[in-house]
């Protein structure tokens, strides 16, 4: 009998061994694809080439720790298995970097999208007094940049809130989600009475979904997807051929339902839960079939510079993809700086010079298109810092 309890002992003993092990043998072995651990971890740093040197400048260590925490720990297996608990109680996961919540309807929701909504919602009046402030410095830019010759247009980018309120209900709007826009203060109607070009996606999204029941956001995301971000890209261009009737244009084509990869942005929210199972959330979204227009009279190429957010980098896509531009410069919240040059067939790495200011000033000089882009949430921004220092410097 004593021998049976000390090969039980030996057995758990060597279970719980394994068990304490097992994401190290998952590791080495690569037994599962490895998934990354969003927000909880600082990125692993590059392994340094010579173990001797990396140990006496401490970069040796250092990629020993952050390797240990991120991959070979057991940390990553408990943070999955507790938030996957969380979700299917609550519905909710308060991650480090913001609050996710999803709906039976359309799924994963962000804070932000919900809170600038009941924003605009509660403080309307005082909103409305402050962006019309801000539409007649937009007018300013527009005419400084007519005036050389340049197209500019704002182009306000909706988080799924704005699309999608249905769902949300009492709990999570302010008054509920009946006649919700009727209650909010809202942009790009003042843009659009004060004379700025303005592309609002929330009453085109919004007439999109209402009509032909096609989706604008995907279940696992928060962002748009590739479809509604190519529509709005094709009103920009539309707009920009009053200007420069020469130039390029694009069609989004036939909207095709597809599961999106699991690396892409239209899974970045279902990315940001840290869970194990997929959770219902992993489903077909929209994508366009982008076509390019070109012919003898449209065959012009414009220069063009994107100041935005985020939301900005599906415009990019399609406009790279219909090959529109012959050169784009991007810059995150008027703060980074990337080219992209498609005749060279490649993209420079973002330029981190501080200040970049000045470059992106030259930037707008030598471009044709300016293209100011902020999603709802960001409006508050105040242009990211563009306008005031347009009308400073130019």
């Amino acid at each position: 009998m004593a021998n049976v309890f000390k090969k039980a002992e030996v057995f758990f003993a060597a279970l719980l061994i394994v068990f304490l092990l097992s994401p190290t043998i998952q590791t080495i072995m690569h037994l599962a694809p490895e998934a990354t651990l969003y927000g909880y971890n600082d990125p692993v740093p590059e392994k340094p080439t010579h173990y001797l040197h990396g140990f006496f400048d401490k970069s040796l260590q250092q990629w020993i720790e952050k390797t240990f925490t991120a991959r070979l720990g057991f940390r990553a297996y408990l943070i999955r298995t507790i938030n996957e608990i969380n979700f299917r109680l609550f519905h909710e996961m308060d991650n480090t970097r913001l609050k996710l919540m999803t709906t039976k309807q359309h799924g994963l929701y962000s804070n932000l999208s919900i809170d600038s909504l009941n924003y605009d919602i509660m403080h309307k009046d005082a909103l409305e007094k402050k962006y019309q402030k801000e539409a007649q410095q937009l007018l300013e830019v527009q005419n400084k940049l007519a005036a050389l010759g340049k197209y500019f247009v704002v182009v306000i980018a909706s988080s799924k809130a704005y699309i999608y309120p249905k769902g949300l209900g009492q709990r999570l709007l302010v008054g509920g989600d009946n006649n919700v826009f009727n209650r909010a203060a809202n942009f790009g109607a003042i843009l659009k009475a004060s004379g700025v070009h303005v592309i609002d996606s929330g009453p085109i999204l919004r007439h999109l979904v209402h009509t032909e029941k096609i989706e604008t956001h995907p279940v696992s995301g928060l962002h748009w997807n590739y479809y509604a971000a190519c529509l709005i890209a094709q009103k920009i261009v539309q707009q920009a051929q009053k200007r420069f009737p020469t130039m390029v244009g694009l069609d989004c084509g036939t909207a095709t339902r597809i599961s999106p990869p699991m690396y892409d942005v239209d899974v970045d929210g279902y990315s940001l839960l840290n869970i194990w199972s997929k959770a219902g959330l992993i489903k077909l979204t929209t994508y366009p079939t982008i076509i390019a227009i070109q012919n003898k009279t449209m065959n012009w190429h414009p220069k063009m510079v994107v100041i935005g957010d985020s939301f900005s980098d599906q415009l990019r896509f399609t406009l790279k993809k219909a090959n529109i531009y012959a050169h784009m410069v991007m810059s995150s919240y008027f703060k980074r700086r990337e080219v992209d040059n498609p005749a060279n067939g490649a993209v420079n790495l973002p330029d981190d010079d501080k200040p970049c200011e000045p470059k992106l000033l030259a930037d707008i000089y030598a471009s044709d298109i300016v293209i100011l882009e902020m999603v709802d949430y960001n409006i508050y921004r105040n242009t990211y810092g563009f306008a005031d220092y347009f009308l400073k410097y130019a």
